[in-house]
């Protein structure tokens, strides 16, 4: 379980015993707030997918995160390098793939798994 505890300045993330470190390596999450977080402690960004409204959750609501991207913000694939603890997020970030399983296969290949 890949737990975000939310702390100044810098969020905490935890893998708990249960999990393998690979599992806290990689995560992907809307481009809202989210990657600024992920970003403070050693998540970079290794590739964004272009919003789907077909995929949109349930009860999406895009008044609420119109401020990003009109409220079809990207998903940004994140992973894990210590050498990037404390830095900051960049939005451009990331290369565009075709699918979610293409940034899934970007963040493995990133990490070497």
């Amino acid at each position: 379980m890949l737990t975000v505890t939310v702390t100044t300045p810098a969020p905490r993330i935890q893998c708990s015993k249960q999990q393998s470190p690979q599992a806290a390596a990689a995560l992907d999450c809307f481009d809202t707030v989210l990657p600024d977080i992920y970003a403070k402690s050693g998540f970079v960004p290794v590739a964004r997918l272009k919003w789907n409204d077909d995929y949109a959750p349930d009860g999406w609501n895009y008044s609420t995160y119109a401020p990003f991207n009109g409220g079809r913000p990207d998903v940004v694939f994140m992973a894990h390098e210590p050498a990037a603890i404390g830095s900051m997020y960049e939005s451009s970030s990331g290369r565009y793939v075709d699918s979610y399983d293409d940034g899934i296969g970007a963040v493995r290949a990133r990490l070497g798994l």
